[in-house]
């Protein structure tokens, strides 16, 4: 099987915490001594990482039930995530589905993916994602523009503005997040 060693860093959302109202609704991210668990963490993301490897992933069993140890070790095999993979963006709260582009393609738009591997010859390049709500409204969902793949051996970001917004409000960032960025 071939290892492609694609990661992605674990950036659910850049989001201003400027404003006073209370979030509506918030990007989902684990504390830094909590184990990601799929779902409730940004995926992929370099969190389900460890030595080098994809390790086992809390929660895939809502994917594959009868499965998930021949998952987690097919997974294990791998040092990257792929030169086309989904990404998801869990959120808690109600979304405001008008907020969310159903393309992107540069760094003005609400979110994007973003190389951020400095040795890349296309660092700094945003990736064209197309984006949609998943059906019970808990995850943005992107997958890569047809014709555009990733860089083997690079890292990559997924950007979450405050562009995208909950219902009636403001998206916020999850304490976890924010207290990564404030650290």
């Amino acid at each position: 099987m071939r290892k492609t060693n694609v990661s992605f860093l674990a950036i659910p959302a850049l989001l201003a915490s400027a404003s006073c109202a209370p979030p509506v609704a918030t990007a989902l991210f684990p504390a830094a001594d909590a184990e990601p668990t799929w779902g409730k963490a940004p995926f992929p993301s370099d969190l389900f990482v460890k030595d080098g490897r994809i390790g086992p992933i809390a929660g895939i069993e809502v994917l594959a039930p009868l499965a998930v140890d021949v998952l987690n070790a097919q997974l294990g095999a791998l040092d990257g995530f792929g030169l086309r993979p989904v990404v998801e963006l869990p959120i808690a709260g109600p979304l405001d589905p008008s907020s969310l582009p159903a393309h992107t393609g540069d760094a003005s738009a609400a979110l994007f993916v973003l190389n951020v591997y400095d040795r890349s010859p296309s660092y700094g390049r945003v990736v064209p994602y197309d984006w949609r709500l998943d059906a019970d409204g808990a995850r943005i969902k992107g997958a890569i523009a047809r014709g555009s793949v990733l860089e083997e051996g690079t890292r990559y970001a997924a950007v979450l503005t405050e562009q995208v917004r909950g219902v009636g409000g403001r998206l916020g960032a999850a304490p976890a997040f924010t207290a990564l960025r404030t650290a």
